[in-house]
């Protein structure tokens, strides 16, 4: 019963045109996973969000972040408001919808 009330991770897929999600990689790769090395929230460590290997061209990533963490965390707030700025071309979904 304790692993149902575990948050889900937050997972992100980069949608659009390829040029234009090529660029949102690298910023997201160069930038903001790298600031996520070696934080710790709440006494949780961030996991740096890693690729899900079956997605093709890395345009889909996983992270052990709640969403309710991801949102209220002083830490992660630039990392936030660069995914809800970038609505259109990135979205964030629950990894488990994508199994039938």
């Amino acid at each position: 019963m304790e692993a149902l009330r575990e948050p889900l991770p937050a997972t992100l897929r980069i949608t659009g045109y390829k040029s234009h999600a090529k660029e949102i990689l690298h910023c997201l790769k160069n930038k903001y996973f790298k600031e996520l090395e070696d934080l710790e929230v709440d006494g949780q460590k961030v996991e740096v969000p890693q690729p899900l290997s079956w997605y093709p061209e890395e345009l889909a990533w996983h992270t052990n972040l709640s969403r309710k963490i991801l949102r209220k965390s002083p830490q992660l707030e630039k990392f936030h408001q660069f995914l809800v700025s970038e609505t259109e071309s990135v979205s964030r979904f629950l990894y488990i919808c994508w199994f039938p």
